[in-house]
C-alpha cells in the first residue's frame, strides 16, 4: 500500500495527471479509515505512517492543490498517532 502512494506521487510529479479528488480518496480509503487502520497495525504498522507523510508531501509540493484542511489535519494526527505506538 505505501509502494501503490509512492507510485501515485511519482506519476502525479512527472506527468501532473492526479486530481486533488483522487489524493482525497486515497487518503480517507486507505489511510483514514477504521477498518484499514486496524488492518495496518497488525500486519504492518509504519506503511500507513510512510503513505501519509507522501501525502502531505504532495500537498507542500502543490501537487495535491486543495487538499481539505481536515483531511491534512487527520493525516498528521495518524502519523503522531503511529509514532506513539510505534515508540
Amino acid at each position: 500500500m505505501a509502494a501503490t502512494v509512492d507510485y501515485l506521487f511519482g506519476y502525479d510529479a512527472t506527468c501532473d495527471i492526479v486530481a486533488d479528488y483522487q489524493y482525497e480518496e486515497v487518503a480517507n480509503k486507505l489511510l483514514l479509515d477504521p477498518e484499514q487502520q486496524k488492518f495496518f497495525r497488525e500486519h504492518n504498522p509504519l506503511a500507513p505512517k510512510d503513505a501519509s507523510q507522501r501525502l502531505l508531501e504532495a500537498n507542500e509540493r502543490e501537487m495535491w492543490e486543495n487538499a481539505d484542511p481536515e483531511t491534512l489535519q487527520a493525516l498528521e494526527s495518524a502519523i503522531l498517532e503511529i509514532q506513539g505506538e510505534v515508540e
